[in-house]
């Protein structure tokens, strides 16, 4: 199932005209689609497995939470991304300003919702893309404009797909949890962030001078906090000290990002879940770096940007297509061999270990708050309380009301 142009998946204007979240609801209807067809195909609508990475490890995420997507699935793998990451929901209010946004670009009218709607309807793909840079506040960022939202409403004949946060939903007691679970993070996930950066000195001197505006924008925290100026202090308090940002403290900024974008979701997600699920939670984190890393095709240089950003993926689905010409290693090809067959197995039985000769260890599930987890490396062991510092100083911070709970735009208040 593929993503979609943010436009068209995620435009809200948070009433009957444009609810949200189509792009999800799309991945429904390819769900049920699946769970109607695929015994003809010779599979199995008892056992279906779905995984992503990024916005798809969110996108699983929320399926399983999503009352809509009940039944049509029975094991989730969510890689570098979870419903709870700081990318994923919009605030209240912003889907709408987004949309209005967009309608004035392309001379529509703001008001009311379904003379906006019907009008960008009529505007051809083309000019809706190219305002992507209007949307722009440095560089690229915000680099996701258009985002999921809690639906207050839906359009006639249709049903709610994220109906409250996603918080609530983990917690809410009225649905059971039962869906054995992977998530995890890249070391270096922040690399998706950083290498574009440092391929540009412009770029990494705006940042070290500017960081009080660009902070914000850039981890997502600018529409929500009631506190930016004193959280980007924090910020870079505790991932400079007194430094400057340049290429010595390159992998800070890496980490920043890392924890921003993907540690916090995850760490938040795994210890809520794992209380109220009757289902495995795996966690895992990977820290290997092979040959090649998508940190070259991010920023167009060889610096060693850690374990980037879907690193992972070249030895999930080993292939030249990326990286023509590329010459594994044996380790590569070791770790090629680890992760297809613990992801495999987790899809045939839902446990990713169920022999652990073939990995030569067992991926134990969580069972405490210690978060115990599989280290994916040179070596693979299990180890706990995954980067429990730098988690703990994300949750200290006034960067989402009430830990994710309250779904504020602080333009509102």
């Amino acid at each position: 199932m593929k993503s979609h142009a943010p436009f068209r998946s995620f435009l809200s204007t948070g009433d009957e005209a444009a609810p949200g979240n189509f792009g999800l609801k799309d991945q429904v209807a390819a769900l049920r689609w699946v769970q109607d067809n695929i015994a003809v195909f010779g599979g199995n609508p008892n056992s279906v497995t779905i995984f992503g990475e990024s916005a798809g490890g969110a996108s699983v995420h929320y399926h399983i939470l999503s009352p809509l997507s009940q039944g049509l699935f029975h094991r989730g793998i969510s890689q570098s991304g979870t419903a709870l990451c700081s990318w994923t929901l919009a605030p209240n209010g912003s889907s709408k300003h987004q949309a209005q946004k967009l309608a004035t670009l392309l001379n529509c009218p703001s008001a009311p919702s379904k003379a906006l709607v019907d009008c960008l309807r009529k505007r051809e793909a083309k000019d809706i893309i190219a305002t992507d840079k209007d949307f722009m506040e440095w560089d690229v960022d915000p680099l996701i404009p258009f985002k999921p939202v809690v639906e207050t409403t839906a359009e006639e004949g249709e049903d709610i797909f994220i109906p409250d946060h996603p918080l609530n939903m983990i917690l809410n007691k009225n649905r059971k949890l039962n869906i054995p679970w992977i998530t995890g993070l890249n070391s270096g996930d922040g690399g998706l962030k950083a290498a574009p950066i440092f391929a540009k000195d412009k770029l990494v001197q705006d940042l070290d001078r500017e960081f009080d505006r660009i902070a914000p924008i850039s981890m997502f925290y600018g529409e929500t906090s009631l506190k930016t100026e004193e959280v980007s202090q924090r910020i870079r308090d505790f991932y400079f000290g007194d430094q400057p940002i340049n290429n010595d403290t390159l992998h800070s900024v890496v980490d920043m990002f890392t924890d921003n974008w993907f540690l916090s979701g995850a760490d938040q997600a795994v210890k809520l879940q794992v209380a109220v699920s009757s289902a495995p939670v795996y966690y895992y984190y990977f820290d290997y770096r092979g040959t090649k890393s998508f940190s070259e095709l991010f920023s167009g240089l060889t610096t060693d940007f850690g374990v980037c950003h879907a690193d992972e993926l070249q030895y999930l689905f080993p292939s030249d297509r990326v990286f023509p010409g590329l010459v594994p290693s044996q380790k590569d090809i070791e770790i090629t061999d680890k992760m297809i067959t613990m992801w495999t197995d987790f899809a045939r039985t839902g446990n990713p270990t169920p022999d652990e000769k073939d990995v030569a260890v067992r991926w134990q599930p969580i069972t405490s708050s210690n978060l115990e987890y599989l280290y994916i490396g040179s070596d693979m062991y299990m180890d706990s309380g995954l980067l429990k510092e730098r988690a703990e100083f994300w949750a200290s911070l006034s960067v989402r009301p009430n830990l994710f709970s309250s779904n504020i735009h602080k333009n509102e208040l």
